[in-house]
């Protein structure tokens, strides 16, 4: 496998129906005692519509209150007789909210730190007073870094963005979602998928709708991120972070958002950006290659005071180990390019080296030899490959991970080769064994299950699908399923979490083994 690292600007997009998070929002600024406090009265309350008007004579002055007076007067009329029609409504004088607060025309309240940090708290009563729950976001919604904008639910489709960095597209027109919503993308801090093992690149964000989308309901999300080649960015993907665990998406055929809005070459500007010039107020950033993921599930955020906490999306590398063997022939293997070895030893005459080939290996495989022949103790020969982690805390403790490598057996008899997969703590998940017995070549899984044959020379690609939700593993060879070898429980029943594939070669004659292109990726949670 030789990776592409070429690339320093990646896409990541989503298809994805609402989810919801528990974890409480954080602070993101010094209006968040007044965004999260709970706005007084009810829905079509006298109190809280008193309320209302108070904050728009702090918001706006002259035309513009006029302006937004009228745009109120048609929510408070509709909303004791046609609720739904108010809700509707009050949507449209949100949407009215953003415009002027790009235009510059909103005022800074007293307490507030600037007119977003007044009008995102604004929103909080409006919701409140056709029954909705508090929106609660941060005034960075409406500053440069984010994007708010309403979609009403006679829109067909439409879109939020903030330019070069991240949009979401939604379609309204479903029996689903008959309703419409505010939807608003602003940014997290960096690495914000807390408990992941993955290495996280570029920027995360927050995507949510207000009030939250329909179960099942479809939104198209996508983030522009800027990779840093030290992070590999070999498997780029979107991850989501669900009860404190960090979900992985699926990928998608197409790109969303096109590559020219993300590398700055669109000649129709950000698309549907519900922020007018502030938006396009953002530099460009590098233009270059894409690789595109998609989400099976998104968060359509509530956040506040009702509707749960809010859940942050950012990108991830799902490469955790990878090999290829590129060193000189003669030498013994360097660094892999994702992980490390843990374990490189040989007992002469035995050696680990790279070699130009071996068999149908043609690209510098790495080559275990025993060296000893046919022996009663025979030496050791173990070469160990560590999974990458973003934390030396932090280990692949769930999820779906798939396991792969090429191999091939050079000598014309052995006992035993095999190749394992271990825990933190060495406890065994799965093995697979080549050997000879009574004059077959055979291989075998988890120590009794067939797994068919091997010819000398002919190199063979194997797959180990490990899931630690379940902790079961799957085994696969040329990419077709071994049968009884499909959800085999962990060998050890200690073992918790992924954490090494090795070759373990120990006082058994094990032949002449090649060795190439080791990957360890993490796979989407659907």
């Amino acid at each position: 496998m030789r990776l592409n690292r070429g690339a320093v600007l990646m896409l990541i997009a989503v298809v994805a129906g609402a989810c919801a998070d528990d974890s409480p929002p954080a602070a993101t600024g010094p209006d968040v005692a007044v965004r999260f406090a709970r706005p007084a009265g009810g829905a079509c309350s006298a109190s809280l519509g008193r309320s209302i008007s108070d904050q728009q004579k702090g918001l706006f002055e002259r035309t513009t209150l006029k302006a937004a007076q009228n745009l109120w007067g048609v929510v408070t009329a509709a909303c004791a007789g046609n609720l739904a029609q108010a809700k509707e409504a009050m949507l449209t004088y949100v949407q009215f909210t953003i415009d002027q607060e790009a235009g510059g025309t909103t005022l800074t309240p007293s307490g507030f730190a600037s007119p977003a940090a007044g009008t995102v708290s604004h929103w909080n009563s409006v919701f409140a007073y056709v029954d909705y729950p508090a929106p609660g976001l941060p005034a960075t919604v409406l500053e440069s870094t984010g994007a708010a904008k309403v979609i009403p639910a006679t829109a067909t489709t439409a879109e939020v963005s903030i330019a070069q960095k991240a949009a979401l597209k939604y379609s309204p027109q479903s029996t689903a979602d008959p309703i419409g919503h505010l939807f608003s993308i602003y940014p997290l801090p960096d690495n914000c998928l807390t408990g992941t093992n993955l290495e996280q690149t570029g920027k995360c964000f927050e995507f949510s709708a207000s009030p939250a989308v329909s179960p099942g309901f479809d939104v198209q999300v996508g983030i522009c991120q800027p990779l840093d080649e030290a992070l590999h960015g070999n498997m780029p993907a979107l991850a989501h972070l669900v009860s404190g665990k960090t979900e992985i998406t699926e990928p998608t055929p197409s790109a969303y958002p096109s590559l020219s809005f993300c590398n700055g070459t669109s000649t129709t500007g950000s698309m549907g950006d519900g922020l007018g010039g502030a938006a396009r107020r953002l530099a460009s950033l590098v233009k270059s290659a894409f690789t595109v993921r998609r989400a099976y599930a998104a968060h359509g955020g509530l956040g506040g005071i009702s509707g749960g906490g809010l859940s942050p999306f950012g990108g991830v590398d799902l490469l955790v180990f990878s090999a290829d063997f590129s060193s000189t022939a003669g030498l013994p293997p360097e660094a892999p390019n994702v992980g490390t070895w843990l374990k490189a030893e040989a007992t002469p005459p035995g050696s680990i080296l790279v070699q130009a080939s071996l068999g149908t290996l043609t690209n510098s495989p790495v080559v275990l030899s025993q060296g000893g022949g046919n022996c009663s103790t025979c030496g050791g020969l173990d070469l160990w490959g560590g999974l990458n982690s973003s934390s030396a805390s932090i280990v692949a403790s769930d999820g779906l991970y798939r396991v792969e490598w090429s191999s091939l057996q050079d000598g014309p008899t052995l006992k035993g080769a095999p190749f394992v997969l271990r825990s933190s703590t060495g406890a065994e998940i799965a093995r697979l064994v080549y050997s000879s017995q009574s004059g077959q070549d055979l291989l075998t899984y988890n120590g009794n299950i067939p797994a068919g044959g091997w010819i000398r020379h002919a190199a063979q690609r194997f797959t180990i699908l490990v899931n630690l939700n379940t902790r079961t593993t799957s085994l696969s060879i040329g990419g077709q399923p071994v049968a009884g070898a499909q959800d085999q429980p962990f060998v050890s029943a200690s073992a918790l979490d992924l954490a090494s594939v090795r070759a373990e070669f120990t006082g058994i004659d094990s032949g002449i083994m090649g060795w190439d292109d080791i990957s360890v990726q993490r796979l989407a949670d659907n």
